[in-house]
């Protein structure tokens, strides 16, 4: 995708011109009687991608001549999972090799990063009786990561070894399964991640779930947020970052309704989650920093969803919808505050039509995005909106097999088209002074890129073959 295009008209091209490369093998080995014994898979993601004026090209990275912005990934993965003969299976073996780095240029700022990391994990599957099942493991993961920033001062090695083991238990309708999760970090020392859940399933059509856990989470901050690095920002780190810890409550609740031979399913589910040490942005403290701090109170992400799917018999027709209300705000100081971009609303919808003589199949898919509370600096400075509108998306894709990978060739072959976002909606220009973007003051208007709410990207077409070989 190497062509540029300005559709808002404000110098800068509407998405990165991008250049990849992805490659995906996997092999598996099964025993006598079918069953999988090993597998091996590999990956391979490479990527140039440049983004600025359509002027801008990988020559000028690192200049002040122009701004733009170009980044370089390359990420190898190597994964395994074996079950050792003679041990019904109850013995499960797994590991990855992981590899990535980032070369990348935000206008002058520089940022490299690399990050390695091997995970080996073990686990016993045993039924103990008819009721009671159990599952214990150990796991080690080793990860190296340095760049370039002020926050890694020396390349970070982090040996993380666990012990973790489960219990589920079912009484007539009821099934419970309780866990246990210990991990050591050298930074923060022991860490406990207890979880208890239950299922409950009087009639064959009605399910109730409920679960509770925690949660523990170390913040690469560049590498999971590049805001930090983009627009003409100033990143500020307040203090040594701890890690974000949650505590979640989830309930749901799934009906199977008759409709002769096309049942309906409903569910309803619930969820809350708490979050403290929560490492969130601030924007609003000045429009020149990007300030990262713990939050000195907390954060909650709590709502509600409803869903529901149908498949039909009569027609081959099968279609879902789903519609989930959240309520996600930090509390600090007193004050409570909803987290920017983080919509009120969101829903999805989609149908599926299958045309069994010719073989093709039709789907149907969009998406529902409610407001989000954006930025106070660019409501009061530059008169946008603090609320983004509601939006949606619609995407529609065409599949069609001319064979099939279980036929006595082994190979299969299938094409699809697809056009994502049709009615070409899109939010327009999300920059702030484009016309300054190595000015960090410009007289209190800075150059930034993070008004952004809705899509950039029009409609969009593509054409593929897949071929699978057995």
């Amino acid at each position: 995708m190497e062509n540029d295009f300005d559709d808002n008209d404000d110098g800068f091209s509407d998405t990165a011109r991008r250049s990849r490369l992805a490659l995906f093998g996997k092999g598996t080995l099964s025993g006598p009687d079918g069953e999988r014994r090993a597998s091996v898979a590999a990956k391979f993601y490479g990527e140039n991608r440049t983004g600025g004026p359509p002027n801008f090209t990988d020559d000028l990275r690192g200049s002040d001549v122009i701004y733009g912005e170009s980044i370089y990934t390359r990420r190898g993965e190597l994964m395994a999972e074996a079950w050792p003969p003679g041990l019904d299976r109850r013995l499960r073996l797994s590991g990855a090799l992981t590899y990535h780095d980032q070369d990348s240029y935000y206008g002058t700022e520089h940022y490299v990063g690399t990050q390695k990391i091997a995970f080996g994990q073990a686990t016993w599957n045993q039924e103990v009786s008819a009721s009671l099942r159990v599952l214990a493991g150990a796991s080690a993961r080793y990860d190296v990561y340095d760049d370039n920033t002020p926050a890694t001062a020396t390349a970070e090695h982090r040996l993380i070894p666990g012990v973790f083991g489960q219990g589920e238990y079912a009484i007539g309708a009821l099934t419970v399964l309780g866990g246990l999760r210990l991990d050591h970090h050298e930074e923060h020392g022991l860490v406990t991640a207890p979880r208890f859940s239950a299922k409950y399933r009087p009639t064959e059509a009605t399910t109730v779930r409920a679960s509770v856990g925690t949660g523990f989470r170390v913040v690469n901050v560049f590498t999971e947020d590049h805001a930090a690095l983009t627009g003409s920002r100033e990143v500020v780190f307040e203090e040594s970052l701890d890690p974000e810890r949650s505590r979640s409550v989830t309930v749901s609740l799934e009906q199977i309704i008759p409709f002769g031979a096309n049942p309906l399913t409903l569910s309803i589910d619930g969820f809350y989650t708490r979050f403290s040490n929560k490492i969130i942005p601030n924007y609003d403290r000045s429009p020149n920093l990007i300030v990262y701090e713990n939050l000195d109170g907390f954060s909650v992400t709590r709502g509600f969803s409803v869903g529901g799917n149908q498949n039909f018999t009569s027609i081959p027709l099968t279609y879902n919808a789903s519609f989930t209300v959240s309520d996600v705000y930090t509390q600090d100081a007193g004050r409570r505050r909803s987290v920017t971009y983080a919509p009120d609303f969101t829903g999805s919808f989609g149908a599926t039509y299958t045309l069994p003589p010719i073989g093709v199949e039709v789907e149907y898919a969009g998406r529902l995005t409610g407001p989000k509370r954006m930025p106070d600096y660019y409501v009061e400075s530059f008169g946008r909106d603090r609320w983004s509108p509601t939006h949606a998306t619609h995407d529609l894709k065409i599949k069609k097999e001319f064979l099939d990978v279980s036929g006595p060739t082994g190979i299969g072959v299938d094409t699809y088209l697809s056009v994502e976002n049709i009615l070409n909606y899109t939010q327009g220009s999300p920059l702030v002074d484009a016309s300054a973007p190595f000015d960090r003051d410009n007289d209190g208007r800075p150059f930034d890129t993070i008004y952004t709410w809705g899509p950039m990207v029009g409609r969009t077409v593509s054409v593929g073959v897949r071929v699978n070989v057995r």
